[in-house]
């Protein structure tokens, strides 16, 4: 019996705008080079991601996530020093 073989993806815009989504991509591909392919376009990043398991998909994602929010909320954190000097 041949059995195909299923594949899950995810596909997500962050609209987080081009700067940021530089910087991020930058601090975040070391870690998902493999899993995740990260793509800044004009508006923010492109986040792309496929698994042969929804479970590793679900955990690729979460991961993903977490690292994201500590780029994103470090950088708004800069930004709103700089702003109230």
């Amino acid at each position: 019996m041949i059995r195909d073989k299923m594949t899950y993806s995810f596909r997500i815009m962050l609209p987080v705008g081009r700067h940021f989504a530089e910087i991020i991509k930058r601090a975040l591909d070391p870690e998902n080079y493999v899993y995740i392919k990260l793509k800044v376009k004009e508006e923010g990043l492109m986040v792309e991601c496929v698994s042969d398991s929804a479970g590793s998909l679900l955990h690729t994602i979460d991961d993903f996530f977490w690292c994201f929010s500590v780029a994103y909320n470090t950088l708004l954190d800069i930004k709103n020093k700089k702003n109230s000097k």
